[in-house]
C-alpha cells in the first residue's frame, strides 16, 4: 500500500510540474515562493491584530502631547503678558510665577487714587481654568470694576475654584506675630506660618526680594495637601532666587 501512495504521489508530482515545465531548480523556487505567500499571510493577520490598538494608542498620546503642550504655552503667554504691564507700571523686574498644574484665572493692580504709584498686583490660580466669568464679559462691564476696585485689571476672571493667591508689592512683606517660621527654601529665606480657623486651613508665606515681596496664600484642602502646598513653593522660589 505504502508503495502504491508513494507511486500516485510521484505520478502526480510529475504530471503538475510537467506541464509547468519547470526545472528542478525552479520547481523548488516555485515551493519556496508558496510557503513564503502562507507565512506572510499568517503574518498579515497577526499585524492587523495587533496594529490598529497601537495605532489608536499612539493618537491618543500625541492627542494628549499636544493638548498639555498648549496648555503650557497658553500659561507662559499669560504670565509674560501679565509681566511686561506690571514691570512698566512699577518701574521694577516683577517675575510672575509659572505654575503648571494651576492655570491663572486671575490678575489685576491696584491703582489706588491717593497714591502716585499702584500699591500691588494680584495673581490668583486655580485648580482649572474655567470659563470666564459672566459679569466680566463686556468692556462696559470690566470698566466699572476697575474704577470701583481703583484697579487695572489684566487678566480674567474665570470661574476656577482658586488654590493659590500671590500678592506682589514693591517693599517689604513682613508679619506681625512672633509666631512665623523661617524656611530656607532653594537657597530663599522666607516667613512661613501654617495655621487653622474657622474659615479652614491655610498656609501663608512671604518671600522678599531686592525688587520687592511676594505674599503667597494657600488653602489646604483634600484636593490641595499640605505636600501640595510644598511643592508649590518649591517651584515659586526657584523662579524668584535670582530677582
Amino acid at each position: 500500500m505504502e508503495g502504491y501512495d508513494e507511486k500516485l504521489k510521484k505520478s502526480l508530482d510529475n504530471h503538475f510540474f510537467n506541464q509547468l515545465n519547470l526545472s528542478e531548480t525552479e520547481a523548488a523556487q516555485f515551493a519556496i515562493t508558496i510557503i513564503e505567500k502562507s507565512m506572510k499571510s499568517k503574518s498579515k493577520k497577526t499585524f492587523k491584530k495587533f496594529i490598529a490598538p497601537a495605532v489608536a494608542a499612539f493618537c491618543m498620546v500625541m492627542i494628549l502631547s499636544v493638548l498639555l503642550w498648549n496648555l503650557i504655552i497658553d500659561s507662559k503667554s499669560v504670565s509674560a503678558s501679565i509681566e511686561k504691564i506690571a514691570v512698566g507700571e512699577f518701574g521694577k523686574s516683577v517675575v510672575i510665577p509659572e505654575l503648571e498644574e494651576y492655570p491663572i484665572i486671575f490678575s489685576a493692580i491696584t491703582k489706588p487714587a491717593f497714591l502716585d504709584n499702584p500699591s500691588d498686583l494680584t495673581i490668583s490660580y486655580g485648580n482649572e481654568k474655567g470659563e470666564i466669568d459672566p459679569r466680566f464679559k463686556s468692556d462696559n462691564q470690566q470698566k466699572k470694576w476697575e474704577k470701583e476696585q481703583e484697579s487695572l485689571l489684566l487678566y480674567g476672571p474665570y470661574l476656577g475654584k482658586e488654590v493659590i493667591n500671590i500678592q506682589y508689592r514693591p517693599g517689604r512683606l513682613e508679619f506681625g506675630n512672633s509666631g512665623v517660621q523661617k524656611k530656607v527654601i532653594n537657597g530663599m529665606t522666607v516667613e512661613y506660618e501654617h495655621f487653622k480657623r474657622d474659615a479652614g486651613e491655610f498656609v501663608l508665606v512671604n518671600i522678599n526680594t531686592k525688587v520687592g515681596g511676594y505674599s503667597v496664600q494657600m488653602r489646604i484642602t483634600d484636593g490641595f495637601t499640605l505636600s501640595d502646598s510644598e511643592q508649590v513653593l518649591e517651584e515659586i522660589t526657584k523662579q524668584l532666587k535670582d530677582l
